[in-house]
């Protein structure tokens, strides 16, 4: 029905007949089809299609050339339309000036947009960068942390456990 659905024109379902492809989830793997499905879904706007296809040029996976100018197009169109995990990958690429200039402002924009949507490694990551800060927020820190562990993301709560272990040790003294 996911095929049926996609030559009706529905972009999801060519997104979603693209996973299929590539996972090899009830047809052969084929990661031409892949691609060439996720290239449909992400022409129509589909942004889980453009997450999906940014992700093939950013990791160079299947048939796909890493290409970082490519996956940050792509990433940008699914962060536009506000998908977490392509905010996430962008925040990333300004972070590590892959396929761009690096710009940690822009980074951090694209970081706080993702958590705010409650997606948890981008509450982790911009956890880490208010415990760097100077000074440190830890408070807001931990808020975030706190919110990506009651999601179940494994790092969060680990991360909390060693800032408890860490405020509950004595001093050191001189």
């Amino acid at each position: 029905w996911i095929r049926r659905a996609a030559e009706l024109g529905l972009p999801v379902a060519w997104n979603d007949l693209g996973v299929m492809y590539m996972e090899g989830w009830g047809v052969a793997t084929n990661e031409r089809k892949a691609v060439e499905c996720y290239e449909r879904a992400a022409r129509d706007g589909e942004p889980l299609a453009q997450c999906n296809l940014a992700e093939l040029y950013f990791y160079g996976r299947g048939s796909v050339q890493r290409d970082y100018g490519e996956a940050l197009r792509w990433f940008e169109r699914a962060a536009h339309r506000g998908l977490p995990k392509a905010q996430y990958h962008l925040a990333n690429m300004y972070a590590r000036g892959l396929g761009v200039d690096k710009d940690l402002k822009e980074s951090l924009k694209w970081l706080h947009l993702a958590a705010s949507q409650d997606y948890p490694p981008a509450q982790c990551d911009l956890a880490e960068a208010l415990l760097t800060a100077t000074p440190p927020h830890e408070q807001d820190a931990r808020g975030l942390l706190l919110r990506a562990s009651r999601l179940r993301f494994a790092p969060a709560q680990r991360r909390l456990e060693e800032l408890d272990k860490g405020s509950k040790q004595e001093p050191t003294k001189p």
